[in-house]
């Protein structure tokens, strides 16, 4: 039917409307950080390396539906440590730490909501497998798995939030996600942050001559907000 067409017609603009998203960005980002002062046809041939998985996972014949669930789940285990370390107000209580552990408590809430959906006692291991399935690629967009991811990221951001507080508050300072990652051998290359060091985790070093960064004031900007803290 000419119903029929018209909606395969908008799943496929949509389907190439991501990608090409997708595509642009990862080949802008790849461009920007490492081959700043290359030929332009060092960012082609990268263009043509990103297509290869994509062309891999396409003749795999993955349902397209499923495929943008799974990245719409993401994106709910994610959105609220986001948008909370965006907020003003919150910066200097939201962490980055705990914006890496909300986002995986979010992943591991939806496969939680899977594995209790698909629970069978007498088959612990099938259940989980099975659970795991159901809640990033089979639930046909059901609600539990939307819900799961909400409750269990905000509740792992602000729990480790409020005790990584209480621990700064007693005047015991750690490093973070990123002083921990940024120490391993070669990740300053592929972050693309050669210059990075400790310091760098709240705010420019004093004398810092920064757009929109007040020297006068270490550890906040100009606007009067304090920069997110490491842990």
């Amino acid at each position: 039917s000419w119903v029929g067409v018209l909606v395969v017609l908008l799943a496929i603009i949509m389907n190439e409307g991501a990608v090409d998203s997708l595509q642009n960005g990862l080949a802008a980002s790849i461009s920007s950080h490492f081959l700043k002062n290359r030929p332009l046809q060092w960012t082609r041939v990268a263009v043509v390396l990103l297509n290869v998985p994509l062309l891999i996972i396409g003749t795999r014949g993955f349902a397209v539906l499923s495929l943008f669930l799974v990245g719409n789940l993401v994106t709910c285990c994610a959105i609220v440590p986001l948008i909370s370390g965006l907020v003003p107000r919150l910066r200097s209580f939201v962490t980055e730490t705990a914006f890496v552990f909300g986002t995986i408590g979010g992943i591991l809430g939806v496969t939680a909501s899977g594995v209790y959906v698909s629970w069978v006692p007498s088959d612990t291991a099938g259940s989980f497998s099975a659970g795991a399935l159901w809640a990033w690629y089979g639930n046909n967009y059901d609600w539990r798995p939307f819900v799961a991811a909400l409750a269990s990221s905000t509740a792992v951001t602000y729990v480790w939030s409020a005790l990584a507080w209480v621990v700064r508050r007693a005047g015991v300072q750690g490093s973070g996600v990123s002083g921990v990652l940024m120490r391993i051998p070669g990740m300053k290359f592929v972050t693309a942050t050669p210059h990075w060091s400790p310091g760098c985790q709240g705010g420019p070093p004093a004398g810092a001559k920064l757009a929109g960064w007040d020297s006068s004031r270490t550890g906040t900007s100009s606007n009067g907000h304090k920069p997110i803290q490491p842990v």
